[in-house]
């Protein structure tokens, strides 16, 4: 999916840097089919993430029992060199006797590799990195929060960050958090993004809590 769009955003981006300089030379006559092309990639671009989006919900994942503290786990093991390259500390404070939640196993791990991912891209610059993961149960759901050490969310991206495309890093597409918040939902969750009062940015997720069969 990644490789689909970058093609057409990267000629998207050369026709309008193109039209742009040309405009500014007053040969806004030879900017027009530029113009013209780029909304052609644009409009491809939006069949891609329409066909997307039809895939995320025709995907049938048989929905199971998850423990979440277990997935945890096994992302942080997926991204141990980046770990130990960013010299992060996780904390996993996960309890074991947290309920499962009903959700796909895969879906879990895709939605904690990218909110373990941006933590950890978040703080290349910082001295002691960390990433902190939390879970309480309450009546009906269960509330999981993750943190870290970086230096927070802008106002821009408080607002933003699950919009596709929305993205501050240099080379990223900006559908990671997009997708994560796609996901949560399907499993009748919510997703909420803020700062905490350190500083560093808070994931707040909620799933509601399996009832038990009549």
């Amino acid at each position: 999916m990644v490789h689909e769009l970058n093609q057409p955003l990267t000629a998207v981006l050369s026709y309008s840097q193109t039209a742009q300089r040309l405009i500014k030379q007053q040969q806004a006559e030879k900017a027009e089919p530029l113009l013209d092309a780029a909304v052609m990639q644009t409009r491809r671009i939006s069949s891609l993430l329409l066909a997307f989006r039809e895939k995320l919900h025709s995907d049938e994942q048989a929905l199971q029992p998850v423990d979440l503290r277990q997935i945890w786990a096994r992302v942080v093991i997926l991204l141990s060199n980046e770990i130990e390259r960013g010299k992060v500390s996780v904390i996993n404070k996960i309890p074991e006797s947290l309920p499962p939640v009903m959700a796909s196993s895969l879906g879990i791990e895709q939605i904690f590799h990218n909110l373990l991912n941006n933590a950890i891209q978040a703080q290349q610059q910082t001295d002691k990195a960390w990433v902190a993961v939390s879970a309480i149960q309450t009546a009906n759901r269960i509330i999981l929060t993750v943190t870290d050490g970086g230096p927070g969310l802008s106002e821009q991206a408080l607002q933003q960050v699950f919009m596709p495309f929305f993205t501050t890093k240099k080379d990223g597409l900006g559908l990671g958090m997009a997708l994560t918040e796609t996901l949560v939902q399907r499993y009748n969750g919510s997703i909420q993004a803020e700062n905490s009062a350190p500083g560093g940015a808070c994931f707040t997720l909620t799933f509601p809590l399996i009832q038990p069969e009549a």
